[in-house]
């Protein structure tokens, strides 16, 4: 069998979703999604200030969108490690993308 026939697996929901050790969080989603409106200050190659949080924007979609701890500069495990809805995940996406172009 052609690798190429399947390719389409790659993209879908049931190869991605149980690689996503990050569960969903419907109230920071609520929060990053409005806060994307004031915009996003890309900080780092990976971290990114969005209102009064820093936000992880590396490795789409994996980690993508979920709370950054500054004071050890470590990544938050635990309660903060949620993650947004991917509707929010992608629209932080492309504010992301469009801040990167403005520098």
């Amino acid at each position: 069998m052609d690798n190429h026939e399947n390719i389409g697996f790659y993209f879908s929901k049931a190869f991605w979703d149980p690689l996503r050790k990050n569960k969903i969080d419907k109230e920071w989603s609520e929060t990053l999604d409005f806060l994307l409106d004031w915009g996003v200050e890309i900080t780092s190659e990976y971290t990114a200030d969005i209102g009064s949080y820093t936000v992880w924007i590396g490795n789409y979609p994996f980690a993508y969108g979920s709370k950054f701890s500054i004071p050890q500069n470590i990544y938050t495990v635990g309660e903060d490690d949620r993650l947004p809805t991917k509707r929010v995940q992608y629209k932080l996406y492309k504010a992301v993308e469009a801040a990167k172009r403005k520098k």
